[in-house]
């Protein structure tokens, strides 16, 4: 129901105020939102109704702009209303509905009908907090909806274990990692190893393994630091005055070993303490490293979350930027990988981009069409020089003999090659 030109809200209990970009103050009460014209002084209100565009029924809750145009409302009955277009449109103004759908896939809609606080990021996300069942993250990309339990919790009584890194040791054993635990796969067999409780808070992600020259496993975490692990005897010892943050490892010619964290790179000698690279960071548009890479000319690669990439040249130790101001996809790099032909491919969180050491400058952005997600994660190149790339949505393949770009996802079958399918062996997490 629409209510004009009133001098009145809808209720007097009111949860959330808002103010636009037009100035219009919005209004969320027990009984629906109401709109103030700062011009006209008057509000429009609406209320729930039994019509098909109607606003959802209960108290709203939280209001935010999400896209352009749109309003989001969280109702406490319903789910999310969508409001578009004129504020004072009378009769013809319309909501775009978001409930809960019980017979579809729950990872692809509304966890809860009661959201109670909505929040835009600076990459565009939508997260839907409740007041009891965790977070929805709503992306740009399907799906449209992920579910954030509560730690410790599982999505419709199903537990189900994030991999969040993998590595291969010189034995050509399989490292993976998740929360608190690590595993290897040797054969056919899984082993799990959990990592020690009392250096390890709680569902710890380990965001990064790296397996190097001297038979060790490098274990980086989210919150609890790092960690190297002896492939022999299995002993883990802590790495002092180092970053909680860990997201990525780089084992240079001389056996130092570079440690990408949230608050910059540091390197490790010999396996003693963990100094910062000073000079290095203090080159760094950001020292938010989540990727490193030495490329075949000795090249240093780094890639940043938020800054795009600082290349450090190995002859003359200048540095270049690679980032959206150049035409990069976007600021945020994921990985950053080397082929056999010597193409740098650098996964970004808008698409992947394949360069090269000889002008880094001179790149070209590879597009992921038919609406799949663009967030590419990692890159890897199989036996038979085509480029494998994962996603939110699955893997897509790079094949450079079509210069063609093909994804699949759990409804397809994925074929690595037709020649030899038994000595085509990819381990996707």
């Amino acid at each position: 129901m629409c209510l004009l030109d009133e001098k009145s809200i809808g209720g007097n209990t009111v949860y959330s105020i808002y103010v636009d970009k037009d100035n219009y103050i919005w209004v969320g009460t027990e009984n629906g939102i109401s709109i103030f014209n700062p011009r006209s002084e008057n509000f429009i209100s609406f209320t729930h109704a039994d019509y098909p565009n109607s606003i959802l029924p209960g108290a709203v809750r939280s209001i935010t702009n999400m896209d352009s145009e749109e309003i989001w409302i969280a109702t406490s009955q319903g789910g999310i209303s969508i409001f578009e277009g004129d504020r004072f449109s009378g009769g013809n103004i319309k909501f775009t509905n978001i409930t809960p759908d019980t017979k579809g896939n729950p990872q692809e809609t509304l966890y809860s009908s009661s959201p109670y606080v909505l929040f835009k990021d600076s990459f565009g996300n939508k997260w839907i907090g409740y007041q009891s069942d965790g977070i929805d993250v709503a992306g740009y990309d399907p799906p449209f909806v992920r579910q954030m339990p509560v730690l410790g919790q599982s999505i419709n009584n199903q537990t189900r274990p994030t991999v969040w890194s993998m590595t291969t040791d010189r034995k050509g054993n399989v490292w993976m990692a998740g929360e608190r635990e690590i595993a290897i796969i040797n054969g056919n067999k899984i082993e799990r190893i959990p990592l020690p409780k009392n250096t390890f808070y709680a569902n710890t992600p380990v965001k990064a393994l790296y397996a190097d020259s001297k038979n060790n496993l490098w274990i980086g975490t989210y919150n609890s630091g790092a960690y190297i692990m002896n492939l022999k005897d299995r002993n883990i010892s802590k790495i002092n005055s180092i970053d909680r943050e860990i997201c990525c490892f780089l084992e240079e010619d001389n056996g130092d070993m570079l440690i990408g964290t949230h608050k910059g790179l540091y390197r490790m000698n010999n396996g003693k303490v963990a100094t910062l690279e000073e000079d290095i960071n203090n080159k760094l548009k950001d020292r938010y490293v989540t990727c490193i890479h030495k490329d075949k000319s000795g090249n240093l690669l780094i890639g940043t979350f938020g800054k795009g990439i600082t290349i450090v040249y190995n002859q003359s130790n200048d540095t270049s930027n690679l980032n959206v101001l150049k035409g990069m996809p976007s600021n945020t790099i994921n990985s950053i990988f080397e082929d056999s032909k010597g193409n740098i491919w650098i996964a970004t969180r808008g698409g992947v981009v394949k360069t090269s050491s000889k002008n880094y400058d001179d790149f070209k952005i590879y597009p992921i069409s038919n609406g799949y997600s663009i967030n590419i994660k990692s890159i890897e190149e199989d036996n038979y020089g085509k480029i494998w790339m994962s996603s939110e949505d699955g893997i897509t393949c790079y094949d450079p003999a079509t210069d063609s770009i093909s994804t699949y996802t759990r409804s397809h079958k994925a074929p690595l090659t037709k020649e030899n399918p038994e000595s085509a062996t990819m381990q996707i997490a």
